[in-house]
């Protein structure tokens, strides 16, 4: 098994749980639906198969060059899109640090923090894209 299945693997259970905490706190269904897809996106998708990290080795540079990288590559349709992996992805971190804290927790809430840094980001490469 390549390390990035190994670490897809733990991601599953770990969106499981994750899943779990958002219904105990009375999300509905259709969000924690949104929720789960988001932080896949970011976990499955971008640093186990990217970076072949786990979640909690995430930094604030693996963060920042995700949301940039999303934007560059077209990764979502909306700047709303944009704002919503941003919040799935801080409320994500919120819950592995409430279930162990999390050393670099204020980087990671800082980059989550710059939702409008993005967005003009987001924006402006639109333009381009669309001349």
């Amino acid at each position: 098994m390549e390390k990035y299945e190994k670490i897809q693997e733990e991601n599953n259970k770990l969106l499981k749980t994750f899943e779990e905490w958002l219904l105990n706190r009375n999300y509905s269904r259709k969000a924690v639906k949104r929720l789960i897809s988001d932080v896949d996106l970011f976990i499955n998708q971008f640093i186990a198969m990217e970076e072949e990290i786990s979640p909690r080795e995430v930094d604030g540079y693996n963060l920042d060059y995700f949301f940039r990288w999303c934007i560059d590559k077209w990764m979502l349709n909306t700047a709303s899109g944009l704002i919503s992996v941003v919040s799935s992805i801080q409320l994500f971190y919120e819950y592995l640090n409430d279930s162990e804290p999390l050393d670099n927790i204020g980087e990671l809430r800082e980059i989550c923090a710059k939702k409008n840094f993005y967005v003009k980001r987001f924006n402006s490469h639109e333009r381009l894209l669309h001349r």
